[in-house]
């Protein structure tokens, strides 16, 4: 029996090879996508999995409550925290406190390099999370302050072929390391990213406190015994800091290791790669995809009922069952999608590496000989065979012989309604991704055009790594003698980056209980002329005020707003020796996707890490030259790297951009499946209306009459698709801008440009069919007649 149907599915899809054709094709891409978007999130719902203890590691989060009502939530802690959780709760068995520092300068012999995985951590991070050594001992490779592991990649770059146990790098020309093991590189899928891994205490050497409660700099992570609960402990950590540190009340609870890199966007902290909302939303648009993939078979196989009604009635004469019948179409269901698997793998191998390229991973193909993987892909295509079958097979085996026979059952355009609203659903999918689409151009288009408050372009941004901060005045000077040097200036932190914050609970003319948090950034004198700011009132720093660097701070408009003060020139911030000397106006310091927050400016020399050197436009390539020798001569000992600023912030939407780019594939992906089907309908339609047509023309119907008879039922479908999809997309694509501070404005335009262009191309793809169909010889279509 299995035979039979088999040989009769092959014979079927020779038989017609053009519907064949259009079902595969349309079928392969479907499941290409599938595939592809499917080893995406298999690789985004894998991060941190890899740790032999990843269900019993978590990492503290601590929440602040405003006086707003807003809470804020950090992933990073002081110093004191990790040592007080496990000596006070035996369920904690282990906790590890962890640091990434980026740009230090790693020296070994002739090979110096900026290093932006650099990090520090307690030595039981090497044994509580599973990151293997292949030169060293894990429980001893960081008992000595001095000691160092590196990467694989790391020892190749740096030793290259010499053994890189024992050697001494030197680190931002002050502090020596001796390599201590040698570490295998971490899976892709790690939140946590290093490539040099030093000992917690010698963190201090870089500036940083390794003891108290007030510098929130690291990240906590804690073991838990096997027998621990987690809700239980939760609860009793909940007020730590309050019961040890004074002043403070936040409270503290945990996250699972495996929750880290999707669930993290309302959490602040340094690095927020990833988010549970685009895993969502891209295995939807693979869903959509195959489900536009699915609708195409269903059509086409309705639509040639009439060319198997007699099969169907004569087998059913003979004494065929309609259980038997269902199962034959089924067979032929499975096998279509079967055959359309083999192409879309060879698909997936095509275009794997652009589809890396838009995703930023670097998923192999060997992913798909994985066990899980296989079994999902067989899955994924037993499922799309039977959806795509389930239709055709109750259809068709429904079909009774003595109508049949007597040529008395209607198909085609009498029985189309379900095909109808299959269209329909086919473009109102299509039609909300490509209004998607055009929304997330429009938005990363505003992002990049939007004005932060401050100028950006032809700014050149220097990190400041160990004492090369000691010489910001000297390299400014030197700097500014170069003529199509404008300005230079210094800052704690280079705009669109996370900065210090401050919670402010006490300050001049104060009237209630109200607590704020500020961001804290730290300036020079040229920071203000640098970046164009502007004084909303008060002055700046000058250095005409000696004590403008101890007692002086600059706050924004925010910030007033925030504490309500009034006439706040001239008021100090109780508890402290500072005293507001002026108010500057808003401008934003991170990305769009944030408001702009309350923000006070200082000016501690020993908190600058970075100079930033405006620069005329003409000559860039000779100016940037001129800036290099300068450098070489004052700073020889450090590389000269830079990077501009706008460079920097467009950077820190590549997330959103990489975005933009799948959604914009997989909207011309849904948009060329749709039209396969519309196509292969138009060509069947053409097909069956073939004498009525010749007899139109013969009556005297023109070509334009004839393509307008062929068009107009098609057009009305898509245009009612149109009018369901931007609705649907309006709300979709408003909550996707919500993620964002600042968005673009949906207007009448966004909508109209996706739905004329469905239009067009719908009529495109049936165009040729139908102008076909009007040309033709009518002559030849009633000859037998």
């Amino acid at each position: 029996m299995l035979k039979n149907y088999f040989k009769t599915g092959i014979r079927t899809l020779f038989r017609h090879k053009g519907y064949s054709a259009l079902n595969i094709l349309g079928l392969a891409v479907g499941l290409a996508v599938c595939i592809l978007i499917f080893l995406w999130v298999q690789d985004e719902l894998g991060y941190d999995r890899f740790h032999a203890n990843a269900d019993r590691i978590y990492r503290v989060i601590e929440h602040e409550e405003l006086s707003s009502g807003e809470v804020l939530s950090y992933s990073q802690q002081g110093p004191a925290l990790a040592p007080i959780l496990v000596a006070n709760y035996p369920e904690i068995l282990e906790s590890v406190r962890f640091r990434t520092m980026r740009d230090r300068l790693v020296k070994f012999e002739d090979h110096q390099y900026y290093e932006k995985e650099f990090a520090f951590a307690d030595p039981a991070i090497l044994t509580m999370f599973t990151f293997p050594l292949k030169m060293g001992d894990s429980a001893s490779a960081l008992t000595n302050p001095s000691s160092i592991v590196i990467s694989e990649n790391m020892a190749e770059k740096y030793f290259e072929n010499q053994d890189p146990m024992g050697k001494i790098l030197r680190v931002d020309n002050h502090t020596d390391f001796i390599v201590s093991g040698v570490m295998e590189n971490i899976p892709s899928n790690s939140h946590l990213k290093f490539d040099f891994l030093a000992k917690f205490e010698s963190i201090k050497k870089f500036g940083q406190p390794i003891a108290g409660w007030g510098s929130f700099y690291l990240d906590t992570y804690i073991l838990l015994a096997k027998s621990a609960d987690y809700w239980d402990v939760n609860s009793k950590i909940k007020n730590v800091i309050s019961e040890h540190s004074e002043g403070d009340s936040f409270l503290i609870d945990l996250q699972p290791l495996k929750r880290i890199r999707l669930f993290s966007n309302t959490i602040l902290t340094p690095r927020v790669d990833g988010d549970i909302k685009y895993v969502v939303i891209f295995s939807l648009i693979a869903v959509f995809i195959l489900l536009l993939a699915c609708i195409n078979f269903m059509n086409l196989t309705t639509a040639r009922s009439r060319q198997r009604a007699r099969e169907i009635g004569m087998r059913k004469v003979i004494g065929a069952r309609r259980k038997e019948l269902v199962q034959q179409f089924f067979g032929e269901s499975l096998l279509m999608a079967f055959i359309s698997l083999i192409f879309a793998l060879v698909l997936v191998q095509a275009f794997l590496p652009l589809f890396n390229k838009l995703s930023g991973k670097d998923l192999p193909l060997m992913l798909l000989g994985r066990p899980h993987i296989i079994l999902g892909l067989l899955g994924i295509t037993l499922l799309a065979g039977l959806v795509s079958g389930i239709y055709p097979a109750l259809f068709l085996s429904s079909f009774q012989p003595v109508s049949v026979l007597k040529n008395a059952i209607k198909s085609g355009l009498s029985r189309n309604s379900f095909r109808k609203s299959l269209v329909i659903f086919q473009f109102v999918l299509t039609t909300v991704l490509i209004i998607g689409t055009v929304v997330v151009y429009r938005q990363l288009n505003f992002l990049r055009q939007q004005n932060l408050g401050y100028e950006k372009d032809q700014v050149m941004s220097f990190r400041l790594p160990g004492n090369l901060r000691e010489k910001t005045d000297l390299l400014k000077s030197n700097f500014e003698k170069i003529p199509a040097v404008l300005s230079t200036a210094a800052a704690s932190t280079r705009p669109g980056t996370r900065r210090a914050t401050m919670t402010l609970n006490n300050w001049e003319g104060r009237d209630s209980e109200d607590r704020f948090e500020l961001g804290i950034l730290d300036v020079d004198l040229g920071f203000l002329s640098t970046f164009k700011l502007e004084m909303a009132e008060g002055r700046f720093f000058s250095r005409d005020f000696t004590t403008d660097e101890d007692n002086a701070i600059v706050v924004n408009e925010a910030a007033i707003r925030a504490i309500g003060m009034k006439d706040p020139v001239g008021k100090w911030i109780l508890g402290t020796d500072l005293k507001i000397i002026g108010v500057i106006k808003d401008f934003n310091l991170r990305t769009l996707h944030h408001k702009i927050a309350p923000l006070v400016m200082g000016m501690r020399k020993s908190n600058i890490n970075y100079l930033f050197v405006k620069i005329a436009a003409e000559n860039i390539p000779k100016t940037i030259g001129s800036i290099k020798s300068s450098w070489n001569v004052l700073a020889p000992e450090y590389p000269f790297d830079f990077m501009f600023l706008d460079e920097h912030l467009e950077q820190l939407y590549r997330a959103d951009q990489r975005t933009g780019k799948i959604i914009n594939t997989s909207a011309g992906l849904a948009l060329f499946v749709a039209c396969l089907g519309l196509f292969g309908l138009a060509s069947f339609v053409a097909e069956q209306r073939t004498k009525e047509i010749g007899i139109r023309k013969i009556l005297g119907a023109s070509n334009s009459v004839i393509f307008n008879l062929m068009a107009r039922d098609f057009i009305k479908w898509i245009f009612l698709a149109n009018l369901i999809a931007a609705p649907l997309a309006a709300y979709l694509t408003m909550k996707y801008l919500k993620t964002y501070a600042y968005h673009t404005k949906l207007g009448p335009v966004v909508f109209l440009i996706p739905c004329v262009l469905t239009l067009l191309v719908s009529l495109l793809t049936i165009s040729w069919q139908a102008i076909r169909a009007a040309t033709a010889d009518p002559v030849k279509a009633l000859r037998y007649e």
